[in-house]
């Protein structure tokens, strides 16, 4: 009995230690696979590998942000107007702005402030003064092609016309002066008269065409004689002015002169803005109308043997 206990327990033992065949080799495990990489911009990578680096932003205000964050939200755009447009997009235009004397203004900007309106009729006076101070004998050549070409001699009168013309007022508003003064030099600090003369016309112009109806304006001639036998002669005359508005044209008639001069016509004169101007070889009249309702017309010529300035108002 002892003998089978003992291979028994021996039996036990070898199966404990896994029979007569040494110790067993170890289970081999599958190899870890990770996943790929989501990038930020929505592709994916082998896990391990680095991302793609995305170039920056470039925003509409001209600035960079990196690649998945947002441009910076500019504040919406004042117009002129007083309305918003988003950044970046363009103010709406304006059209421009029509002022009371019939001129524009850019949006946004202001009328010119026009002085008040005078009340009260508008009249025509005479100014200044002519004088006679003593005859002279001259001498005067002028070049060929001059105005009056040739030699020119003997005795005649020399005259002053200290700001001889004429002046339209409105109360105490000049509306235009229209004269003729000699041409003053100074030397040293001292002036002396040049014995030449100059056509003045000053006022504020309406700068703009009368723009209904026909109408006609009436009123006075102011000049000297420019031929060298009988320089300076102070000379009157009527002035009627016609303008035909359909066509934007006038008509310029001075009448009635004094030493004997013939009448002198203009007809069809272009106007524009309120003015007119024809100038041919050594003839030239130029005018305009001034005034509130283009009340006076004044201005300047050259022509025959007259050299002057015209003033009138409307009928």
């Amino acid at each position: 009995m002892r003998t089978i206990m003992i291979i028994v327990a021996a039996t036990f033992l070898l199966a404990a230690c896994g029979g007569g065949g040494g110790p067993k080799p170890p289970t081999e495990q599958p190899p870890i696979v990770q996943p790929p990489v989501q990038c930020p911009d929505g592709s994916t990578v082998p896990a391990g590998q680095s991302c793609p680096v995305a170039p920056p932003v470039q925003c509409p205000d001209g600035s960079t942000v990196p690649a998945g964050q947002s441009c910076p939200v500019a504040p919406p755009v004042q117009c002129p107007d007083g309305s918003t447009v988003p950044a970046g997009q363009s103010c709406p235009v304006a059209p421009p702005v029509q002022c009371p004397d019939g001129s524009t203004v850019p949006a946004g900007q202001s009328c010119p402030v026009q002085p008040p309106v005078p009340s009260g009729p508008v009249t025509l006076q005479g100014i200044g003064t002519t004088s006679e101070v003593g005859p002279t004998y001259q001498v005067i050549v002028n070049s060929q092609g001059s105005r009056f070409p040739g030699v020119h001699q003997g005795t005649r009168p020399t005259y002053e016309l200290d700001g001889w013309g004429l002046w339209a007022r409105q109360g105490d508003h000049t509306v235009f002066r229209a004269f003729i003064a000699e041409k003053v030099d100074s030397i040293g600090g001292i002036e002396f008269p040049t014995g030449e003369w100059l056509l003045q016309v000053s006022g504020t112009k309406t700068g703009r065409n009368p723009v209904s109806g026909s109408a006609v304006w009436v009123g006075e001639v102011r000049a000297y004689e420019a031929h060298p036998a009988t320089f300076g002669t102070p000379v009157s005359g009527d002035a009627r002015i016609t303008a035909n508005l359909a066509s934007a044209a006038v008509d310029v008639r001075f009448t009635n002169f004094t030493e004997g001069h013939a009448d002198m016509t203009w007809s069809g004169l272009s106007l524009s803005e309120g003015a007119f101007r024809r100038s041919s070889g050594h003839e030239l009249i130029e005018g305009a109308f001034y005034g509130d309702g283009h009340k006076g017309v004044a201005g300047s010529f050259m022509r025959d043997r007259l050299d002057g300035v015209f003033g009138a108002l409307r009928e």
